[in-house]
């Protein structure tokens, strides 16, 4: 099933030597379980390591994520840790800087995965589209 909630946060990410930043953010995010939402605010640590490529810088991204929840609807609340990778571009257009990436999260499998009936309440995969935009 393809959820195709919107979210939003926001970001800081800090050079740390040559090629290589550390980025944290704060992202507020809806999740679904089985027709009600779940609000989370999601904390990815990313070690990003970038190089140019013919005007453009690229990038990965890989590290562990952390998530809190409210508003649950269920007695069965999601998984707290993840781990995160990712892949994307920066580019700077005019005074802006544009980031697209493509992340992908694993949740760890606890308690909260499987309801009553043993089937799967949350969905421990993640792929996303981030878009970040700088000034």
């Amino acid at each position: 099933r393809l959820d195709r909630r919107a979210f939003g946060g926001a970001s800081l990410d800090v050079n740390v030597r040559q090629g290589f930043s550390i980025e944290a953010d704060g992202i507020y995010k809806p999740i679904g379980v089985t027709g009600n939402s779940v609000l989370t605010w999601e904390f990815p640590v990313l070690l990003k390591y970038h190089w140019a490529l013919r005007g453009v810088r690229l990038f990965s991204e890989a590290g562990p994520s952390f998530r809190a929840s409210g508003n649950l609807q269920t007695s069965i609340p999601p998984s707290r840790y993840g781990f995160t990778a990712g892949a994307g571009i920066e580019k700077r257009v005019k005074r802006m800087g544009v980031a697209p990436a493509l992340r992908y999260t694993r949740w760890a499998e606890g308690q909260g995965y499987r309801g009553s009936s043993g089937n799967t309440v949350y969905n421990p995969n993640s792929v996303e589209l981030i878009l970040g935009v700088s000034f």
